[in-house]
C-alpha cells in the first residue's frame, strides 16, 4: 500500500514538473511553502533557514533567490521576526487571494493545461473561505 501511494505521489509530482515553467528547487520550495502554510490555516508561520533546507533540500542562497521570486509574484510575503530567544526567523505568510490569480498563477504553470485548471480551482476554494 505504501508503494502504490508513493508512486502515485511521484507520478503527480512529475506531472507537475511537466506542466510547470518552475526549476525542480523552485517547485520544491512553493510546495514546501504551500503544505506548511496550509499546517498552519494560512495564517502565516515561522521557518528557520536550517528548517526549509531540511524539507526541501535547497541550500540557503538558493532559498534566498527563489523567496525573492514567489515574492515579487505577490503571493508570498516574507518578514523577520525574533523568537523568544531572540534568534531572527523568517515568517512566511501565503496571500491565497494572489495566488488565486490567473495571472500571476500562469507566470508559475502552463496556462490552461489540467494541472494549472486544478491548482487555479484549489486556490480559488481556499481563497473563499479565508
Amino acid at each position: 500500500m505504501k508503494t502504490t501511494k508513493t508512486a502515485s505521489g511521484l507520478r503527480a509530482l512529475v506531472r507537475l514538473q511537466e506542466d510547470s515553467f518552475l526549476t525542480p528547487d523552485e517547485l520544491a520550495l512553493f510546495l514546501w511553502i504551500y503544505t506548511e502554510a496550509s499546517k498552519f490555516n494560512w495564517k502565516g508561520y515561522a521557518a528557520s533557514i536550517s528548517k526549509v533546507e531540511n524539507g526541501t533540500l535547497v541550500k540557503r542562497r538558493g532559498q534566498e533567490r527563489i523567496i525573492e521570486k514567489f515574492v515579487s509574484l505577490g503571493w508570498l510575503i516574507v518578514s523577520l521576526k525574533p523568537d523568544e530567544y531572540g534568534v531572527p526567523y523568517r515568517w512566511f505568510f501565503v496571500d491565497m487571494k494572489k495566488l488565486a490569480n490567473e495571472e500571476v498563477l500562469c507566470k508559475m504553470f502552463k496556462c490552461y493545461t489540467d494541472t494549472y485548471s486544478n491548482l487555479l480551482a484549489l486556490f480559488r476554494s481556499i481563497s473563499e473561505v479565508l
